[in-house]
């Protein structure tokens, strides 16, 4: 069986992320994540979970079928900048940060 290839690391404003159109999954970094070891993983509903280091800090978010049900921002830190990526992406936008039509 052959290796998957890595995903291309793309850059919005300071999110950097990973988008796999094969299975709709969007892996966002937060300023400082990349590369940062992860210590917790706190899965916040079926679609979202974020990803702490050891100080308890946000560094990654993982968002699952972003293209067929949306992004709901609400309780995601760098919430403007998430709505900002995912309408550049395509992506519905839905959530208390919501600003203006999704």
């Amino acid at each position: 069986m052959a290796a998957e290839p890595e995903l291309e690391v793309h850059q919005i404003g300071s999110l950097r992320y990973t988008y796999d159109r094969s299975v709709d999954a969007l892996y966002v970094y937060l300023p400082g994540g990349v590369g940062t070891p992860l210590a917790e993983t706190r899965e916040l509903d079926e679609s979202r979970t974020l990803d702490l280091d050891a100080s308890g800090r946000v560094v990654g978010i993982e968002l699952l079928s972003p293209m067929a049900l949306g992004i709901n921002v609400t309780d995601l830190p760098q919430a403007a900048e998430l709505q900002t990526l995912a309408r550049h992406m395509g992506f519905a936008v839905h959530g208390a940060h919501t600003i203006g039509s999704a």
